[in-house]
């Protein structure tokens, strides 16, 4: 919110919306005169499945928070009537956006997020290094950085290397200083040696026909130390035939990247701040045989 309410606009909170409410959206914008939103991937395909577009245009769109479809990108642009639509990355412990990527940007793909909005970026090698290009760990450095987390020194030893914030996202940073993200470190899947980022499978999953949305997590396996494992949501009247799914990964994606089960839900669980947590889909799956 900070964004709107620094150039003195007037900020409206959506409610956690159910599918009642979403009917109505599209015509909330216009009574409103709503012209700027920000919001995650989440919502948008709930939005897209149950409300009518706004008659009028919407100027600007943010989407952050979560992994981002071009595929999805086009669908929001389609619903909000603009172009105009970023795809963000940003954190509380930077206080605002760090960078934002256009849909009409050259580059701008699965993960594309632009270059950074008054700061610098840096990406952490696997081999310890600290380079302005490449694929590592997201480094960041702004004015609007936290001085560090509140009594506890302990996590700010942590959270910053040489002077650079570390945002735990994994990206590949260009030499014109463009950020594309793949994944988060906490969410790396190591199947047999081979890191296979969630959010990788997340967006795959999610350009199949009958797929809405997935949610990729490893599993436990005894040989090769994890698997790919991901829960998804069907389009209705659409079949659940897993290994049909996993055929069509496999001409779509590297085999590694395959998932090796597959568990049907009618909704990913979310928090409050409409995150999935993939340790809680995890556990509401386990025990399904």
């Amino acid at each position: 919110m900070l964004t709107p309410l620094l150039a003195g606009s007037t900020v409206h909170l959506w409610p956690a919306p159910d599918t009642v409410e979403l009917r109505g959206f599209g015509d909330y914008l216009d009574r409103n005169g709503i012209g700027f939103m920000s919001s995650v991937p989440s919502f948008w395909k709930l939005a897209l499945r149950f409300a009518a577009p706004p008659a009028r245009r919407l100027a600007r769109v943010h989407v952050g928070s979560a992994p981002l479809a071009r595929s999805h990108w086009e669908d929001i642009a389609g619903f909000a009537g603009t172009r105009n639509v970023f795809n963000m990355l940003g954190m509380t412990e930077t206080a605002n956006w760090i960078a934002g990527g256009a849909l009409d940007d050259r580059g701008a793909a699965d993960g594309y997020v632009g270059k950074p909005w008054g700061g610098e970026l840096a990406v952490l090698r696997n081999d310890g290094v600290i380079a302005p290009e490449g694929r590592g760990e997201v480094l960041v450095r702004s004015p609007s950085i936290m001085l560090g987390y509140w009594q506890r020194p302990d996590l700010d030893a942590d959270a910053f290397i040489g002077g650079w914030f570390r945002t735990g996202d994994i990206g590949e940073l260009a030499s014109d200083g463009r950020l594309t993200l793949v994944g988060r470190i906490k969410t790396e899947i190591n199947r047999g040696g081979i890191k296979v980022q969630a959010e990788e499978i997340d967006l795959l999953l999610e350009r199949h026909p009958d797929i809405v949305e997935a949610c990729a997590f490893g599993m436990p396996d005894p040989i090769a130390g994890e698997l790919v494992a991901a829960a998804v949501v069907l389009k209705p009247g659409a079949a659940f035939d897993p290994e049909a799914i996993k055929a069509w990964c496999r001409t779509m994606a590297r085999p590694d990247a395959v998932p090796s089960r597959l568990f049907a839900l009618d909704a990913i669980p979310r928090n409050e701040r409409g995150k999935l947590v993939r340790a809680d889909i995890h556990r509401l799956v386990e025990a399904v045989p």
